[in-house]
């Protein structure tokens, strides 16, 4: 795909006021609505369709994940979110949103 991005930045510069929430019911909406930056699943591994970068998208918060799948129908690159081939650029294009 022409026009993803690699961000490059080391997985382990991420800063504290990073959280990881897992699998959340409809506690999500307040909690994405106070999110800078939307990280939808970044492997891909276990989502076929991207509902959870329409979540973050539905309630204008941009999208960072991986370029694969239903996300390369959910995101779109550079104007609702980013997207990357590899998963070492992904805090780099978190940063890069921030």
């Amino acid at each position: 795909m022409t026009g993803v991005q690699t961000c490059a930045l080391p997985i382990c510069e991420l800063l504290p006021s990073v959280h990881f929430h897992g699998v959340m019911g409809e506690e999500k909406k307040e909690l994405i609505a106070r999110t800078s930056v939307g990280v939808a699943n970044p492997s891909g591994r276990t989502e076929t369709f991207g509902i959870s970068a329409i979540d973050f998208s539905s309630r204008g918060v941009p999208v960072v994940t991986i370029a694969s799948g239903g996300f390369l129908d959910t995101v779109e690159n550079e104007k609702t979110g980013l997207l990357y081939n590899d998963t070492k650029d992904l805090a780099g294009c978190i940063v890069r949103l921030l």
